[in-house]
């Protein structure tokens, strides 16, 4: 039935490449080649041109040719090759010795090589050719996969070119900055000391004043006392003149004087001109003390933010300088879970917004890499445990992203977060001589 069958297939097959029929009877060559498998003039020359044989030594199980051409359904040539057409799968060959040895070849699926009836050999290329097939979609997806994790590997990679020149940039910037704020702070200091000392300067004099008034005023206050009673009943006196039937002039004048001398003493004294000004000069100086106070910590502290900056450990090539103060989140079930680069990281609920301390940025803490892992310590401590950690594993992307949290161990967390900062430059370089020698292209 298996002869009948390939008959018909050779038949059919013919038909649509041309005539070709007796090379059509040669077992065990290729479609391309029946051509050259064609009689000429009764005779077969062997493939490599090297002899001439009668064509019906062709698979007549006797190696005539030196490159085993004259036999490839036999096993007479050990450096024959035998074609298998394999329908439903893809075809292959094998050495023509391992042609009908009792074997059924796995590259010949369908049975073809063991034709002699010592062995059935099951025609198996359907299954096969679906398996195969499968694993070939199967490796084209990994590829795919592959080639799109290759180009975003690629472009974290010339990001993170972006970043280490960004930090190179703010590096020199920031030495710059550092020498006019120390200049600043030097010049504001010294106007500080020279307004504090003028302030307290004026508020001592102030105090001087203040003082000296208050001692005249009870000196004042005991000189008057012995003459009080007296003055008191003299001006009683002339009180009762004012209703006396006596209205000569001398009283008149008496009675007028009383009267200027109530009104006198009703009235408050003004502040002297020396007081006010001494009390202008005091708010001013004041209010400018205050102003230099306020310009010099401001100055001082932007100082030492550029300082903490100049001394923190923002990678081998101050990749991570782009991310300092940047906070990721991920969301986790009924949680969401954030870190901030150099800062704290937090667990919120999503139900009442509370957040939970899960620690403060304490170390590079990647083995062998240092830059691979970051560890947060110090969180809020759980219920009858330890206080709460997170230890954050980088891994080299196209942009920052959380990937994923888990708590393998009682309050103490995991992440795993995506930055162009964690990429290898190293695959510029490979990309740099695949282009040179027309290879890796970056699009996908």
């Amino acid at each position: 039935m298996r002869a009948q069958l390939a008959l018909l297939a050779c038949f059919l097959v013919g038909s649509a490449y041309g005539d070709n029929s007796a090379a059509r009877s040669v077992r065990g060559i290729a479609e391309a080649d029946l051509t050259r498998y064609e009689p000429k003039n009764g005779k077969f020359h062997c493939l490599n041109n090297a002899k001439e044989i009668p064509y019906s030594a062709v698979n007549d199980d006797y190696c005539d040719c030196d490159d085993g051409s004259d036999e490839p359904g036999t096993s007479a040539c050990a450096n024959g090759k035998f074609y298998c057409h394999n329908e439903g799968h893809e075809p292959s060959y094998i050495l023509s010795p391992r042609v009908n040895d009792g074997i059924c070849d796995p590259e010949c699926c369908d049975g073809s090589d063991e034709y002699d009836g010592k062995i059935k050999c099951p025609d198996t290329c359907d299954q096969v050719g679906a398996e195969t097939r499968k694993q070939k979609e199967e490796s084209y997806k990994l590829t795919r996969q592959i080639s799109a994790l290759s180009f975003l590997v690629l472009q974290g990679a010339r990001k993170k070119q972006q970043y280490i020149a960004s930090a190179e940039q703010s590096r020199v910037g920031r030495g710059g900055e550092i020498v006019r704020l120390e200049g600043d702070v030097k010049e504001l200091t010294k106007k500080y000391e020279q307004i504090k000392a003028q302030k307290e300067e004026a508020e001592s004099l102030e105090s001087e004043l203040k003082g000296t008034e208050e001692g005249s005023s009870e000196q004042c206050e005991r000189q008057a006392s012995g003459v009080r009673g007296w003055l008191e009943r003299i001006l009683g006196s002339v009180a009762s003149l004012k209703t006396s039937s006596c209205k000569d002039d001398a009283v008149k004048k008496v009675v007028e004087t009383y009267e200027s001398i109530v009104k006198e003493q009703e009235e408050p004294t003004p502040a002297s001109e020396h007081d006010l000004a001494s009390v202008s000069e005091v708010t001013k100086l004041q209010r400018q003390y205050n102003d230099i106070d306020e310009e010099k910590r401001n100055a001082e502290n932007k100082l030492q933010e550029l300082r903490t900056k100049e001394t923190r450990d923002y990678g081998p090539d101050g990749e991570f300088e782009a991310l300092d103060g940047k906070c990721f989140k991920g969301d986790v079930t009924e949680y969401t879970y954030e870190m901030c680069f150099y800062g704290a990281a937090n667990q919120v609920s999503k139900d009442t917004g509370l957040a939970t301390h899960l620690g403060n940025w304490e170390s590079w803490s990647g083995v062998p890499n240092k830059y691979s892992e970051i560890k947060y310590t110090g969180g809020t401590h759980c219920w009858n445990g330890p206080a709460r950690s997170l230890t954050v594993s980088l891994e080299c992307g196209a942009e920052e992203e959380v990937l994923a949290v888990s708590e393998p161990n009682k309050c103490e967390y995991h992440m795993r977060l995506k930055t162009p900062a964690a990429c290898d430059l190293g695959v510029l370089q490979e990309k740099k001589k695949g282009s040179g020698k027309g290879g890796v292209r970056d699009e996908l």
